[in-house]
């Protein structure tokens, strides 16, 4: 390799970053080519059989666009060589050589202390048996480490900085300290060694054995050893262990838990509350209630308002409705008697005061009670219910009698279908207290009478006895109610590991809203309705108690503290406005952030949500489209932002394509631009190049005309940067393997390439440092190697590489107190 090079000078080789050897076919070779130096006399070969000559005309190849020499069984790549000076002092010249000495002054332990532990201020003088394998060896010192600190945990190693062994110089303390085996059993060995053995397998097994316990220490020693708590430093005869974390374990694991999971979005799309027969037979029923209610206002009761399209119904449908007189149609029959009874026979309306009669009986008679109308039954349909009461029964299988209050001013009780679900689901002889709380024990339908029930005035405590499952349906009656404060009474009164099973309507049906318009104290719409059951409109995406996708959980925004209490990166107040958000961006490093790969970074010192750094939206005081960058909590409804950290969308932005710009081109710019020094003309590699900061860096590299190589993951992403930006496919390579070092090597000639803007992982990130140039820079992006102190190695700073490390949520609060 060095003969090759162009330079008439003495050169000697000093470097080499890669060597591999393959004993065995080396050997092989040189077998074969073994050259006897005498045939004909057998004695004197096997006299010279140690030195026997061999022909090393051993084929070699040097690649010519790398610098890889590869023979039998053995690879050299990329070494380096320097000239040797002409006139050189001998006197200079010392042979040096490195070796493992352990420090023994500190194992002064005597043999006969049989203590486990003698601890002296920071440090402590343990001894771990040797037993022959080096395995359990480690693990008990490992164990050793753990017992020292201050934890009634049950800890286990999880990882070292650094770990040095020198195997001769323990195995040589084993020996000295060997602990002698029974006589008895030496005896024996001597008498079996003595016998003589004609089975040359044996002999050869016994003599291996022999051998191996010689070689490999396999004895039994107790071996004194030294830590260090402060330096988290354990040293032994041969063996220095440093820099060890351990993690507690927790005491109840159900290995029946584990399952391979995967991530997956899945729409919600199930709005069907009731099955499609059932649907149909409502939707009839309702466009009847529409047009009779039609019919009343046309007949001059202008009371009644109609906003409604409708359908024309045929008087035949109608008489079929009043012939099945079903007791569930509540709402046809109310309407059917106000169009039959507030008219004469000639079909005019009569006097007020007979309409205000026929008005007062419907309210006061509970047959025309709307609760017990179809549509209101909706809400106990087996569909909703069921499900939920599943859930219920799930967490309460040891619990033998179960305790259920229902809360129901209405006349629609949900206790007979409750208490049939709950039985078919627990299948055994348990029992089901069932009580119901309810506006008159009178009114009770005779199915529900079976059930222990009382009343309940509102201006009195609620008579609700502890319980596993409370349900509450919301009526007209508890309207009247502070609704936190309620469902904290409820909330204080549910058993521990209880359910709390709340029923609400959301929107009114056009015939009720019809005969609402008819109510006198206060006409009643679908805004109530949005108003009784919305807590808060104001939301954030933030980590759950685990840290998985699973575990995300929406949080209510009146949490966090209000806009006039925030403050900017250096403690001041700031000036924050609202932003209404209509689109946010996801980010990769907010997926390995909730996923648990990575830590929170020094954001989680000011914020308790990490997640969310971009949105687009608009400003709740004037309205204008603007997009901007928080260390969290955008992925939300809304968010107070400062006035310096936001800016305005241009006119033919989207505001989708907003939030898929802030932070790619942000990283793109910072990494290659500003710390990256990217010049016009350089060769670059992109990795991950079909991504959102991949394909920033591509329109970059296209406006700099940058000679450029990227890899991707799919060859349907490869495809997709032919199309649309004109990548030949020579220079897209694959990001699942190593293989492209090579093929970029091959195509630079060895040289690779300025800059590498990096976020693979593991080995790839390796090779992908190899990949740089002289003089080049590597731009790392990702953050899971980092946290995880992998080891780079310094040979390729010896080439003057730059390493940059781009952290965005880092690189913001730093530029913030830059610019105050």
């Amino acid at each position: 390799m060095i003969v090759s090079a162009p330079y008439r000078k003495l050169m000697v080789p000093v470097m080499m970053r890669r060597l591999r050897v393959d004993p065995k076919v080396l050997f092989n070779k040189i077998k074969q080519s073994q050259v006897a130096s005498d045939q004909g006399n057998n004695d004197q070969m096997d006299k010279s059989s140690d030195s026997s000559q061999t022909d090393m005309s051993i084929d070699t190849y040097k690649g010519n666009t790398s610098d890889l020499l590869i023979t039998y069984g053995l690879e050299m790549e990329g070494m380096s060589a320097y000239p040797i000076p002409r006139n050189i002092d001998n006197t200079d010249l010392v042979l040096d050589s490195y070796a493992f000495h352990a420090n023994e002054d500190y194992v002064a332990i005597d043999e006969c202390h049989k203590s486990s532990v003698a601890k002296y201020l920071e440090f402590i003088f343990c001894i771990c048996e040797w037993t022959g394998n080096f395995v359990t060896f480690l693990d008990g010192l490992l164990q050793s480490m753990i017992v020292s600190a201050p934890y009634r945990k049950l800890m286990v190693p999880v990882m070292m900085r650094r770990l040095r062994v020198d195997p001769k110089v323990l195995f040589n303390k084993v020996k000295q300290r060997q602990v002698a085996s029974d006589q008895g059993n030496n005896d024996q060995m001597d008498k079996s060694s003595d016998s003589s053995q004609t089975d040359m397998s044996i002999d050869t097994f016994k003599g291996n054995t022999v051998r191996n316990i010689e070689r490999f220490a396999l004895k039994s020693a107790k071996i004194a050893f030294h830590f260090n708590e402060k330096s988290n430093l354990l040293i032994t005869y041969g063996l220095e262990m440093e820099g060890m974390s351990a993690y507690p374990i927790p005491r109840n694991i159900d290995n029946t838990d584990l399952v391979l999971d995967s991530y997956a979005f899945h729409a919600n799309e199930d709005y069907v509350a009731i099955d499609e027969c059932h649907k149909s037979s409502v939707a009839k029923y309702l466009e009847v209630c529409k047009y009779m209610a039609l019919k009343v206002h046309q007949m001059g009761f202008k009371q009644m308002k109609c906003d409604f399209n409708y359908q024309s119904i045929s008087e035949d449908v109608i008489q079929e409705y009043r012939n099945e007189n079903n007791e569930n149609h509540v709402l046809f029959r109310v309407l059917d008697k106000i169009l039959s009874e507030i008219t004469d026979e000639n079909r005019n309306l009569k006097n007020s005061t007979l309409i205000n009669n026929v008005l007062n009986e419907i309210r006061t008679n509970p047959e025309y009670d709307w609760t017990r109308d179809v549509v209101n039954q909706v809400s106990g349909n087996e569909r909703l219910i069921r499900t939920l009461v599943d859930i219920v029964c799930e967490n309460l299988l040891s619990v033998f009698e179960v305790k259920v209050s229902e809360i129901n001013l209405s006349r629609a009780l949900m206790a007979t279908d409750v208490d049939q679900y709950i039985k078919h689901f627990r299948a055994t002889t348990s029992d089901i207290d069932y009580d119901l709380i309810v506006k008159s024990k009178q009114d009770l339908p005779e199915k529900c009478k079976m059930y222990n029930s009382m009343e309940w005035d509102l201006k009195q405590e609620i008579p609700l006895k502890p319980s596993h499952l409370v349900i509450v349906r919301d009526t007209q009656d508890l309207w009247a109610l502070d609704l936190d404060q309620f469902i904290q009474d409820l909330y204080d009164l549910i058993k521990s590991n209880g359910f709390l099973l709340t029923v609400f309507r959301y929107k009114f049906t056009e015939p009720e809203l019809a005969l609402n318009s008819l109510n006198g104290n206060k006409v009643l719409n679908n805004c109530d309705l949005e108003t009784r059951i919305t807590i808060s409109n104001e939301y954030f995406l933030n980590l759950g108690q685990t840290r998985d996708i699973s575990a995300l959980q929406w949080y209510d925004s009146k949490c966090v503290a209000p806009s006039q209490l925030a403050y900017s990166f250096l403690g001041n107040p700031a000036n924050k406005v609202k932003i209404n958000i209509y689109s946010s961006g996801i980010i990769f490093h907010d997926v390995l952030v909730a996923t648990g790969r990575i830590p929170m970074g020094q954001e989680a010192f000011v914020t308790d949500c990490a997640i969310g750094t971009e949105y687009a939206g608009r400003r709740a005081d004037t309205g204008q489209r603007v997009m901007g960058m928080e260390l969290g909590r955008c992925y939300a409804t809304s968010v107070y932002s400062a006035t310096d950290v936001f800016t305005h969308i241009p006119d033919h932005w989207s505001m989708d394509d907003a939030v898929s710009i802030l932070s790619t081109y942000s990283t793109v710019f910072y990494g290659l631009i500003q710390m990256g020094k990217l010049k016009q003309g350089e060769s670059i590699l992109i990795h991950s190049a079909a991504g959102g900061v991949g394909q920033a860096a591509l329109n970059i590299c296209k406006h700099y005309k940058c000679d450029i190589y990227v890899t991707v993951g799919t060859d349907e992403k490869k495809e997709f940067l032919i199309k649309e930006y004109n990548i030949p496919s020579n220079r897209i390579f694959n990001s699942r393997d190593t293989l492209f070092r090579n093929q970029i090597m091959k195509l630079t000639n060895a040289k690779g390439v300025n800059v590498v803007l990096n976020s693979l992982t593991g080995d790839k990130l390796m090779a992908s440092y190899e990949c740089v140039a002289n003089h080049g820079r590597f731009v790392e992006m990702g953050r899971y190697d980092m946290v995880q102190a992998t080891k780079l190695s310094m040979f390729d700073f010896a080439r003057n590489i730059d390493f940059i490390s781009v952290v965005l949520d880092l690189f913001i609060p730093d530029e913030a107190n830059t610019a105050f």
